[in-house]
């Protein structure tokens, strides 16, 4: 339950403290006052984003805490120990809007983020504004409140879960088969390419080592003649550059006794005649080793010309670069060749989880089915505490395609005057009865609900007399369970509140400023006369105000 709610420079609030009692609690006060504003702070709270605008100084901080007594809440013991939050009998809940529109949320002074709040929150406080009642005019809302009752919220998360599988499965299968449409398309293209760079079966640099081989044999001729002419000059004839060495060295190692230097050229000369006679062995071996073979130098040019195409058609510099794009085609037609295994495999996971997803529904169809008679008998039964003296409440239920939601639809009936006249709800129920509805369906819910705190927003709207304070027991019983909290405008229903908060507005800083009071007995007699006649000191409007709160 909600035990302490802190507002610091929030919207036009300067700063107040309230505390709250069990059971059932009242706030009233003029329109204008600032109740909403009290809920607007407490929705910051339970997670809401937060905006700049809200803060009434804006060189300060807005600040707004709220303590909640949270020892028996097992489900948010879990959350907090899961985020590492220390556990306590109290759960402090604060958040802070800076003058920068930085916001920041605390568990027990522990940072979190916005998100964890918001599920947080709805463990805590279940709040319903003014304008929440017509959530009920949509199907699914009216489904959700059919398992809120029969408590089916987690077998239908769990068939979620199923089903947003079942859904991605449909996508992937959808997309895969448009990609086997396209590819296909292409397929014969791809083929032609990869059988077209495969052909050339070329590794690492060689279109390079070809064009090296392909100059070689474009001059093979010219390469043997000069090797040729070279062994002639070198050693094949008696004017060879050997010879005329040779008859040098002779003629200087006549003198080699006499002198070191000339035996030193005469060493060196000697020197030379072997190396030349090796590098003319080389020569030799190199010129009968060249040949001018024209198929081969055929074969080379084909195999050039075509590689220099297709990478002046690739867009490639290199044979590496030639290579990769051949490998990349090949992935392609893999890819193109693995879709039908990859169709095979997907639709035989859709089926599965489409079959899973089927027993799922079909099994939480039939809790829904048997559980609508007892939800419409409850909602009948609490209708005429609400004023509705000879209304009829039904559930519609059919069967539909599979959704995320399972294949039930439910439409919620309503004849507010029992004439034979069932229809949807936005066609047959005003604002005031829409509200009261709501209240019938909460006080339903509550049965099965742990929910410690129940904030209702003028859920009052459009009622008077004996209907108002029908619908103040409603809330009365209400919160013999659950802490109960109701901005109301009606004395009818303030008057049966254990406690009872009047909101007002003062001139605080010389300016106007929202102010809560909890009411003694007397101020509390005193707001509830106000509030049957209009106007202070009231003698009938004292003696009918202590009345009412005699009567409860």
């Amino acid at each position: 339950m909600l035990l302490k709610l802190f507002i610091k420079n929030f919207a036009i609030i300067d700063e107040i403290a309230l505390s709250f009692e069990n059971n059932l609690s009242v706030i009233t006060g003029e329109t204008g006052a600032g109740k909403s504003i009290l809920l607007g702070a407490l929705e910051l709270i339970l997670g809401k984003r937060a905006n700049h605008s809200v803060i009434l100084n804006k060189e300060e901080k807005c600040i707004v805490e709220a303590v909640f007594n949270a020892s028996e809440n097992q489900k948010l013991s879990d959350i907090l120990l899961k985020n590492e939050i220390e556990v306590y009998p109290e759960l402090i809940i604060r958040r802070e809007i800076s003058p920068n529109g930085r916001s920041r949320a605390f568990l027990n002074d522990t940072p979190v983020k916005v998100e964890d709040l918001e599920q947080i929150g709805k463990l805590l406080v279940d709040m319903h504004r003014q304008f929440d009642s017509y959530e009920i005019l949509h199907t699914n809302e009216q489904l959700y409140i059919i398992d809120d009752f029969l408590q089916l919220n987690e077998e239908r998360n769990n068939y979620q879960s199923h089903y947003k599988e079942y859904k991605k499965l449909e996508t992937d299968l959808n997309s895969k088969k448009e990609f086997a449409v396209k590819a296909k398309a292409e397929q014969d293209y791809l083929e032609f390419v990869w059988n077209e760079l495969n052909d050339l079966k070329i590794e690492n640099n060689e279109v390079e080592d070809w064009s090296t081989e392909l100059n070689l044999l474009e001059n093979a001729q010219s390469i043997k003649d000069t090797l040729g002419s070279s062994l002639q000059s070198l050693f094949n004839n008696e004017q060879s550059i050997i010879s005329a060495l040779q008859t040098i060295s002779k003629e200087i190692g006549t003198y080699t006794a006499l002198s070191n230097e000339i035996e030193s050229i005469y060493s060196r000369i000697q020197s030379t005649i072997e190396e030349l006679k090796d590098i003319s062995t080389e020569i030799e071996i190199q010129e009968s080793n060249t040949n001018s073979d024209q198929e081969a130098l055929s074969i080379l040019q084909e195999k050039v010309n075509l590689a220099n195409h297709l990478m002046h058609k690739h867009n490639a510099s290199n044979t590496k670069e030639l290579i990769a794009i051949r490998n990349q085609f090949e992935e392609k037609i893999n890819e193109i060749h693995a879709v039908d295994i990859d169709l095979d495999n997907i639709e035989n996971k859709l089926n599965n989880t489409r079959t899973k997803c089927l027993q799922q529904s079909e099994k939480l169809s039939k809790k829904r089915v048997s559980g609508i008679k007892k939800f419409k008998k409850e909602i009948n039964n609490i209708l005429p505490d609400l004023g509705f003296t000879n209304a009829l409440f039904e559930v519609q239920h059919s069967f539909g395609d599979m959704s995320k939601n399972g294949i039930d639809e439910i439409h919620f009936l309503f004849d507010a005057n029992n004439i034979g006249q069932l229809q949807e709800l936005k066609k047959s129920i005003s604002g005031g009865e829409m509200s009261r509805l709501m209240l019938a369906i909460k006080s339903s819910l509550a049965h099965t609900s742990s929910m410690p705190c129940m904030i209702f927003d003028e859920i009052d709207t459009g009622i008077s007399g004996e209907t108002a304070v029908k619908v103040g027991g409603v809330l009365k019983t209400l919160s013999n369970k659950h802490q109960v909290i109701s901005i109301t405008h009606l004395p009818q229903i303030a008057s049966q509140a254990n406690q009872h908060l009047h909101v007002y507005k003062e001139m605080v800083n010389k300016r106007q400023s929202t102010l809560v009071k909890s009411l003694s007995k007397e101020e509390r007699i005193e707001e509830i006369a106000k509030m049957l006649s209009g106007k202070q000191n009231s003698k009938s409007a004292i003696l009918a105000a202590k009345e009412l709160l005699g009567n409860n």
